[in-house]
């Protein structure tokens, strides 16, 4: 009875972490659209790629992504998530060209995407992690008697 309620309601640490990854979205997304410029293929049959666009708004069409402050805290910040989503897609589409849209979302703007999915359960995992290693701390010399204080409470 007491294993069925473990897993019911998410621990504070849970939900700090959760709401720190909308932050982080939230601020990648503003700073998107502050930093975009229109899309515009090039006309002299030059592939530039798409980069990142979404619905008209783009960025790294000939420069890199990590020009920007706000998406390179993204990517350290969001890492194994970011790639875990390029091996997704090496997977599915060997020949990654960047350069289809779909929805008027580039496919960099798709992998992005996936990337912030996948950065949920990269920290909801890391969270649990982290949880498991509180209650359970293996490092610590407790004796047969102590209790170790639980993140939850």
């Amino acid at each position: 009875m007491l294993g069925e309620n473990r897993f019911k309601c998410p621990s504070k640490l849970v939900r700090v972490v959760f709401l720190a990854n909308i932050l982080v979205w939230a601020y990648f997304a503003v700073s998107f659209w502050h930093a975009s410029y229109a899309y515009q293929p090039d006309l002299q049959g030059d592939i530039n790629g798409t980069g990142y666009t979404f619905w008209g708004h783009s960025i790294g069409l000939v420069e890199s992504g990590l020009v920007y402050p706000f998406y390179r805290v993204v990517y350290f910040v969001q890492f194994p998530s970011f790639i875990v989503a390029v091996i997704i897609t090496k997977i599915f589409d060997p020949n990654l060209t960047g350069n289809w849209f779909f929805m008027g979302i580039s496919e960099g703007g798709w992998i992005l995407i996936g990337t912030m999915l996948l950065s949920f359960v990269q920290w909801l995992l890391i969270s649990y992690l982290a949880r498991y290693l509180w209650k359970n701390n293996p490092w610590s010399k407790k004796t047969e008697g102590q209790k170790v204080a639980s993140p939850n409470r």
